[in-house]
């Protein structure tokens, strides 16, 4: 069993020429109207991502040399914290009792043969019974005299 299929008949064959350009003419400006903005968004959206292509790379850079900026820094950071740690070492090494004694050694200081104490304000002295009551000055007596404090405005008692 076979079936034969037919097609519609043609609507476009029964109407004149002239009525079927008139509306075949419209339709043809429909469809090249709607492919212009077609035809202009993929160059605008080519555009678009090549500047937002170029402005990442542009702020990687940006961040790139930043970072750089930022080692350089610390490692001037760490730089300076070691001198800083020699200086405070060698400091101590020439502040230290030992040295400062070698040192006086050095210019023709001599230590003292014995300590004395004084502490101002009060009247007695840590020597004053081993010293006879000499006033004349010798240079054989150490002079144990107090001296006041002065006033917190500067003057002396």
């Amino acid at each position: 069993m076979t079936i034969a299929l037919h097609s519609p008949p043609s609507t476009t064959s029964a109407r004149p020429a002239a009525v079927s350009a008139e509306i075949a003419a419209p339709v043809e400006q429909d469809r090249t109207s709607r492919r212009r903005p077609a035809v202009l968004l993929i160059p605008i959206a080519l555009i678009v991502l090549c500047a937002t292509l170029l402005a990442a790379a542009y702020i990687q850079s940006m961040l790139v040399t930043g970072q750089q900026r930022l080692d350089e820094l610390n490692h001037e950071l760490v730089d300076e914290r070691t001198r800083l740690q020699n200086e405070r070492v060698s400091l101590a090494a020439e502040t230290s009792p030992e040295n400062v004694a070698r040192r006086a050694e050095a210019l023709g200081l001599v230590p003292a043969e014995e300590r004395i104490v004084l502490t101002p304000g009060t009247d007695d002295s840590p020597d004053s019974a081993s010293h006879s009551e000499d006033t004349t000055g010798s240079l054989d007596t150490p002079a144990t005299e107090t001296v006041p404090d002065p006033e917190p405005d500067g003057t002396v008692r």
